[in-house]
């Protein structure tokens, strides 16, 4: 309801986010400051001839006080004036709305006007909030089709919904790490000795000895030991450990049985 009956109530600079300082300055000649300040004086007078520590405990209590007092009147007075100016200026632009001019004087263009927002978008808040002001069928054609204009104007991307699926992604790069490097340099002395060893049967047994070591894994154990899928399939790696999850919940999390 807030944002209907009052024009662009979030980016509105107009809104009073601070008290200014005449405003903080009436807050010292409230009565319960004022009274609270008289007793702290008092017992200010008391402590120079009795400076004892309870005297002292009610001076400090009655400092604490002084400033809860002026923290609580100064957010009653906060809420006060921002509920005058909602009430205000809700009917302010509500008048401007009907008669058809909702943005179209400088102070709401200065508002509008910053750094992030184009001339365009501009446009576009005046042709969008501005409401009927005829009950004129022809009218209504005009208000419709100039405000699909300023759109057209400001939207240079052809109509039409999100590609299906997510995109595709090139293969991650293994860090090179100490283990990989161990790893590696495992499998170039067993090829060494035993050249009948093919590259997949490496392959595989790299894969298997990362994810028994690796805290949060980025291959997935049950496509691992899935002799039926293909070696590129079984030693693939994620980019990201949260991947590897969301794989095994959307292929795994029905298997009922762990192929490891």
């Amino acid at each position: 309801m807030r944002a209907i009956t009052r024009m662009s109530r979030w980016i509105d600079t107009r809104w009073p986010r601070h008290l200014t300082l005449e405003q903080r300055a009436s807050i010292r000649e409230h009565p319960e400051y004022v009274e609270v300040i008289r007793r702290l004086d008092k017992q200010a007078e008391i402590y120079i001839y009795d400076p004892s520590e309870q005297m002292q405990l009610r001076r400090d209590k009655l400092t604490r006080k002084k400033l809860n007092t002026f923290v609580l009147l100064e957010r009653a007075l906060r809420k006060k004036v921002r509920k005058e100016f909602d009430r205000k200026q809700a009917n302010i632009d509500i008048e401007r709305q009907l008669s058809g001019a909702a943005i179209n004087h400088e102070e709401a263009k200065n508002v509008l006007r910053t750094d992030s927002m184009l001339p365009d978008q501009t446009n576009i808040f005046q042709k969008l909030l501005i409401w009927p002001t005829s009950h004129s069928l022809e009218a209504e054609w005009q208000r419709r089709n100039a405000a699909v204009a300023a759109i057209s104007q400001f939207c240079c991307h052809l109509e039409g919904g999100p590609l299906r699926g997510r995109r595709k992604r090139p293969a991650p790069i293994d860090e090179p790490d100490e283990e990989h490097t161990a790893m590696e340099e495992r499998t170039t002395k067993i090829a060494s000795i035993s050249p009948k060893i093919s590259k997949e049967q490496l392959l595989l047994e790299k894969a298997g000895s990362y994810i028994r070591k690796a805290k949060k894994p980025r291959r997935c154990f049950q496509c691992y030991d899935n002799n039926l899928l293909s070696v590129h399939r079984r030693t693939h790696k994620y980019s990201e450990h949260k991947s590897t999850l969301r794989h095994f919940r959307e292929k795994h999390l029905e298997d009922r049985r762990c192929h490891v």
